[in-house]
Order: C-alpha cells, then sequence, then structure tokens
C-alpha cells in the first residue's frame, strides 16, 4: 500500500508520494490526499518525488493522474518521477503534456532526492 508524506533530506521538505506496487484505485484515493495537502502549501513551493516503481495502470487511472497534475501544477516548484518501467515512460509523456508541468524522471529514490535537493538551491 502506498503513501503520501513530507520527509526530509538535508533540510529540504520533500512530498514523497509512493505509488509503488499500487493498485489503480489505491493511486486514485492516494491522489485526492497529495492534492489535499498542496492545497494547504503556497504556491510554487512543493517538492515532490514521486515512486511508480510496480504500479499498476489502467485508462481511468491515467486519466486521474493527468487531471491531478494539472490540479497541483500552481503548487508545485520542481517534480522528480521514479521507478517508471515499459509502458509507464510512455504514459509520462502523455501526463507532461496534459499538465503542462515539467517532470525529472531518474531511476533511483536517492537520486531523485539529490536533484530536487539541487533545484532548490539554484
Amino acid at each position: 500500500m502506498g503513501s503520501v508524506h513530507f520527509i526530509n533530506y538535508q533540510n529540504l521538505s520533500i512530498l514523497h508520494q509512493d505509488f509503488s506496487g499500487c493498485k489503480p484505485e489505491e493511486v486514485i484515493d492516494l491522489l485526492q490526499k497529495s492534492h489535499e495537502i498542496m492545497k494547504s502549501q503556497p504556491p510554487h513551493s512543493v517538492f515532490t518525488l514521486i515512486n511508480v516503481k510496480g504500479m499498476r495502470f489502467n485508462g481511468n487511472l491515467i486519466q486521474q493522474i493527468k487531471e491531478a497534475a494539472k490540479l497541483n501544477k500552481p503548487y508545485v516548484k520542481a517534480t522528480v518521477v521514479c521507478g517508471l518501467e515499459g509502458l509507464a515512460s510512455v504514459l509520462i509523456n502523455s501526463v507532461i503534456a496534459f499538465s503542462g508541468r515539467e517532470m525529472k524522471v531518474l531511476s533511483d529514490p536517492e537520486e531523485a532526492k539529490a536533484w530536487l535537493w539541487k533545484q532548490s538551491n539554484a
């Protein structure tokens, strides 16, 4: 089961959206929780790390992800997606195009945290 919570990396608060191994209906619930958290943050202030390793996708979920990415855009400063495998790496491009958000794709969560930290100091 996934989770959405803040983690600390070198004094940077990162919203970790861990969808790894989740079924589509679990991810939809987590997307709603994530949006509630983001709405409570100042505009363009949230650094997000999204882990989708082993996550299952379907058409409805892809649409929900697109909508969530678009809704959360005003709150996000930088996003990294990690754990993409196979078809999921193709799907991320449709999410980026639909939401208008820039997202970095990296394979390792530790590398992702380091990249977000660099963005916070740029």
